[in-house]
């Protein structure tokens, strides 16, 4: 039943009704979006799982009008009659809001997850994001750094989620996969004027199923349909519009890629120094806007707003904050003789 006269922003009050309807989730009053144009006209945006052709709507559902009737108080205390604009917008299900550290099955990207390296929990790698989900090397894989699970680069290690798992006493339970694959990363015991080797691909994959895992990477891609990916020249779509979210963090961040050739050094793990190329650097999108990526974010999906596909993984950042590094992906099957080794588990699909 709907309700009596409502101010305009809560319009959308006089059809809550709706969300009644299987395929209608949200309900609020906002502008209405056109073509990513906003309109400044007040509208009821209705949030629904997925968006379905007028003429084929979702089963027990109805297609939203485009314009509802509501009585409207305006502020001098008249009552007057108006048909308010609909705008439909897919969000995808919603869910409570968890944390990035708990246990979800199926598990989206942006969750932490661990690899445990050796017999003793405490010698475990500190873990990282499970960055995505998608088709990888024709199956389904789980895409991370391979500082994340491949320690030492070395491939075969089980991959558990939560990161906290490793610390369990029912590891089983919580493993959803192991290493079948990194790039080895090549380090230097030293300090060197002009590094002789630097690396590319902080990478690594683990086969996965739909049982432990899931395509989505909410809040930035709710849908279960697998990301493309982009291992080649990134158009200026793709880098116009970014977005990750790492563990720890917790929170979406959007920026652009204002470098494809970037080259740093990070600091020596185990008293080795990594040299790194040709990585993706960012600014935010918002003019003096702050991006963040802290210890356990490594891993995140660098997805292109625009294009919908992945362009990297965030790998590393300054103590400033300043800089923020991704790796790119990898081609699938590099060539031969790449100076930075590919490292197959044994019984992984090797190149051809």
């Amino acid at each position: 039943m709907a309700r009596g006269p409502v101010p305009l922003e809560e319009a959308h009050t006089t059809v809550a009704e709706w969300l009644s309807c299987p395929n209608i989730v949200m309900l609020d009053t906002r502008t209405k979006i056109v073509h990513g144009r906003d309109t400044g006209e007040p509208a009821i945006t209705v949030g629904v799982i997925r968006k379905a052709p007028p003429r084929f709507p979702a089963d027990r559902d109805f297609p939203v009008p485009p314009t509802v009737e509501v009585d409207i108080t305006r502020p001098d205390g008249r009552v007057e009659t108006v048909d308010v604009l609909t705008d439909v917008v897919e969000t995808g299900r919603i869910v409570p809001a968890a944390s990035l550290e708990s246990r979800q099955r199926p598990c989206p990207g942006g969750y932490r997850i661990v690899s445990q390296w050796g017999w003793i929990p405490l010698v475990t790698a500190l873990g990282g994001t499970l960055g995505v989900v998608t088709e990888y090397r024709n199956q389904r894989c789980l895409l991370t750094n391979a500082h994340v699970i491949a320690r030492a680069s070395t491939p075969g290690n089980p991959v558990y989620q939560p990161g906290w798992s490793a610390w369990d006493l029912q590891t089983d339970w919580n493993r959803i996969g192991r290493c079948d694959g990194t790039f080895e990363i090549i380090t230097s015991g030293s300090l060197q004027s002009v590094p002789a080797v630097r690396n590319r691909y902080d990478f690594a994959w683990a086969r996965v199923d739909s049982r432990t895992t899931s395509f989505a990477v909410p809040p930035i891609w709710p849908h279960e349909k697998a990301l493309e990916l982009n291992s080649g020249t990134l158009s200026d779509a793709d880098k116009a519009f970014v977005s990750w979210i790492g563990a720890t963090t917790g929170v979406r961040q959007d920026a652009m890629v204002t470098s494809e050739a970037a080259m740093y050094r990070t600091e020596p793990t185990w008293g080795r120094y990594a040299y790194w190329r040709s990585c993706l650097a960012f600014t935010s999108q918002d003019i003096g806007g702050h991006l963040e990526l802290q210890s356990g974010d490594s891993g995140s999906a660098v997805i292109a707003t625009l294009t919908k596909r992945v362009i990297g993984l965030m790998t590393s950042h300054s103590e400033s904050g300043s800089e923020i590094h991704a790796t790119r992906i990898p081609p699938e099957w590099p060539a031969a003789g790449d100076p930075q080794g590919l490292v197959p588990a044994p019984g992984s699909i090797l190149p051809v």
